[in-house]
């Protein structure tokens, strides 16, 4: 499976960097080869690219990592995957921690597809839980209230963001989301005026159009813009329709 994933896609060159480590510190010399030559394969197929200037990313990937797990229970993967450290360290503590930290890293100095890290960050998650599980059970029952108490905190949180994200689209605190939860009322609209290639001024708009059918063009712009919660539409330099997406149903 290792040997086949360096020809599916260029994420798992994360995996590659992780186990590379995995095997030094498991002064495994064959598993450390294998790893190399597989990176090495998967590196010139997909001609990763790093680089570029300084830009600060590093606050937007934190705050995906803070809307894929909430923040607090974000909070307490982090620290666990600290006391991990100190841990007896097994191949998914090195995948994680190393991805995790790779995209953090890689985050202050270009933009990430968040997608291509997170997958191998989150199944820490069952150490997380073991590791909780493991600070309960050694103390006596008298002393367990606090560990109660943060699990009622953490799942809690859990719950609530989740609910919040959902309700996010019927509140005003979508403007400061940057999802398009108007995708799908936009596309009816262009389809049904007959506008089947457009172009946009947000790639990740156009990218998510372009999923539900629209093809890419320059005949026709359209233009987003967060601050009005409006989408224009242009033919040719000239606005034909102004959409308020805060109208829109998106049900």
């Amino acid at each position: 499976m290792l040997f086949s994933y360096a020809f599916i896609d260029y994420a798992f060159i994360n995996l590659y960097f992780a186990l590379i480590f995995y095997a030094i510190y498991k002064r495994d010399t064959k598993f450390l080869f294998f790893v190399l030559f597989l990176f090495a394969i998967n590196a010139n197929i997909f001609n990763y690219e790093i680089g570029g200037k300084p830009r600060g990313y590093f606050l937007d990937v934190l705050g995906t990592y803070f809307l894929i797990f909430s923040p607090f229970v974000f909070v307490y993967y982090v620290y666990t995957l600290y006391k991990g450290a100190f841990l007896q360290k097994d191949i998914i503590y090195y995948i994680s921690a190393l991805t995790f930290l790779l995209s953090i890293l890689l985050s202050f100095r270009q933009h990430i597809r968040i997608d291509d890290y997170a997958p191998f960050a989150l199944i820490y998650i069952i150490y997380m839980v073991k590791i909780f599980l493991n600070s309960y059970r050694v103390r006596l029952p008298q002393f367990r209230r606090g560990y109660k108490i943060i699990f009622s905190f953490l799942f809690g949180s859990l719950i609530l963001f989740d609910i919040a994200i959902f309700l996010n689209r019927y509140t005003p605190a979508k403007n400061l989301s940057n999802s398009f939860y108007f995708i799908k009322p936009i596309v009816k609209i262009l389809k049904d005026k007959k506008i089947d290639y457009i172009a946009c001024n947000n790639k990740y708009l156009c990218k998510s159009l372009y999923f539900y059918g629209i093809n890419k063009g320059e005949e026709f712009y359209l233009k987003y813009s967060k601050s009005e919660q409006k989408v224009s539409i242009f033919h040719k330099k000239r606005k034909i329709y102004e959409i308020n997406v805060s109208n829109l149903n998106t049900l």
